[in-house]
């Protein structure tokens, strides 16, 4: 299996609304190593150096991750932007349901 390592050091500051929690959690995403490949079978693998305390948030960021390397292959830049645009979903998201309770 090969992996390819995606360094997220996105370093963009949270947005000036973003509660204390969401500060935490953007700024824990920004230091986030990825690692995409694929198995034998062909199935797509991601793994996180570290999780961001919510099951949720990492599923949607390996998700985020794997799409925008299938979509920009090996450039990096172009594959770090799509997360830097992916991070701000999985936040959104991450805030709508910490809202209603949901994690």
């Amino acid at each position: 299996m090969s992996l390819l390592a995606i360094l997220m050091m996105l370093q963009t500051a949270p947005a000036g609304g973003e509660d204390g929690l969401l500060a935490g959690l953007a700024h824990t995403l920004d230091r986030i190593e990825v690692s995409i490949g694929q198995d034998e079978k062909g199935r797509w693998l991601c793994g996180l150096s570290q999780g961001s305390g919510h099951a949720q948030v990492d599923d949607n960021f390996c998700r985020a991750a794997t799409a925008c390397y299938q979509a920009h292959g090996n450039a990096r830049e172009a594959v770090r932007a799509c997360l830097t645009d992916s991070r701000k979903d999985i936040l959104e998201d991450f805030r709508h349901r910490h809202a209603r309770g949901q994690r």
